[in-house]
């Protein structure tokens, strides 16, 4: 038998996203699908963009 107790994982808390999904408005281009990628500030899309630059860039060396 599986114990509730020997089943249960804790994790750490769960940090905020920082980016998300939201439905696209009136005026987007409809081509491009129904959600657009949204960030909370400038500074959460810097760091989302940097970090990709980085992984693109050592998957090219």
């Amino acid at each position: 038998d599986l114990l509730h107790s020997a089943t249960m994982i804790a994790f750490e808390p769960v940090l905020p996203v920082l980016r998300v999904p939201i439905p696209t408005g009136s005026d987007d281009d409809p081509s491009k699908g129904p959600f657009i990628l949204a960030f909370k500030d400038e500074a959460s899309w810097s760091h989302a963009w940097q970090y990709c630059e980085k992984q693109i860039t050592s998957q090219c060396k």
